[in-house]
């Protein structure tokens, strides 16, 4: 079992919770425990036996039937390799960081045609780290997700491929879109593109533009415009933000 990030809109997750009581089982809490036996993939064995005492414990329930109402919502997938069944979360990459230390994952993986899993929180992707002895890590992170327009815009104006992303990739990007759209509630793709832009042309030669340092520079920028306007943030006022 590892250590996982849950997202506080899990919990008011509607498909999740119309599926638990469709067939009156505890799907949300097992939902989240199998999270926590997938490896840094997403992917676990399908051996309900293992995990029923990991996952719950105290509970009187056939866990193979918990595994099987998953995968009929579309939470889970279940595939077979070398004659052995294993699963996994498809939106598992898109809301885990991953700590770097984690092994890499053992598991064969499952083949490129799964259908994509219904996802049980809708927020992109947000690294987080705390300095307890659960925070040491990075615990998120993406692919396959669902496309996101200013994620990718983001992605892509760093000269980063948002489909080919590495997990702490991903959790960087994630990060700084949500430090964007905190600055910025309604920014949209053509905003993000045209600032990175700008940012791009006063960089010192050499430096490399990352979705950090642009939603740094666009925090500070944003506070700053809200006073005095955009015009005095052309040319100069960029690279008073460096």
């Amino acid at each position: 079992m590892r250590i996982r990030t849950i997202k506080p809109e899990f919990f008011t997750h509607d498909g999740l919770y119309d599926l638990e009581q469709k067939y009156k089982l505890p799907l949300r809490i097992s939902f989240v425990g199998i999270w926590c036996f997938c490896d840094r993939e997403g992917r676990f064995k399908w051996k309900p036996r293992q995990m029923k005492p990991c996952i719950l414990p105290h509970d009187d329930v056939d866990f193979e039937k918990v595994l099987n109402a998953l995968e009929s919502g579309g939470f889970i997938c279940r595939y077979e390799s070398g004659g052995e069944d294993y699963g996994f979360v498809p939106s598992f990459l898109r809301h885990q960081i991953i700590n770097n230390r984690e092994m890499a994952s053992q598991l064969p993986e499952p083949p490129k045609d799964n259908p994509r899993v219904k996802d049980a929180s809708k927020t992109p992707l947000v690294q987080v780290q705390g300095k307890g002895r659960e925070g040491k890590g990075k615990d998120i992170v993406a692919s396959p997700r669902e496309r996101n327009p200013l994620f990718d815009t983001l992605a892509e104006s760093c000269n980063m491929n948002p489909s080919q992303l590495t997990g702490t990739e991903g959790g960087r990007i994630g990060k700084a879109l949500a430090d964007i759209k905190k600055a910025s509630p309604h920014v949209t793709p053509e905003e993000i593109r045209s600032r990175a832009a700008k940012y791009a042309e006063v960089m010192p030669k050499g430096s490399l533009l990352t979705p950090t340092a642009l939603a740094g520079n666009w925090t500070l920028c944003s506070g700053a415009i809200k006073k005095t306007g955009m015009a005095e943030w052309e040319g100069e006022g960029w690279k008073k933000s460096l």
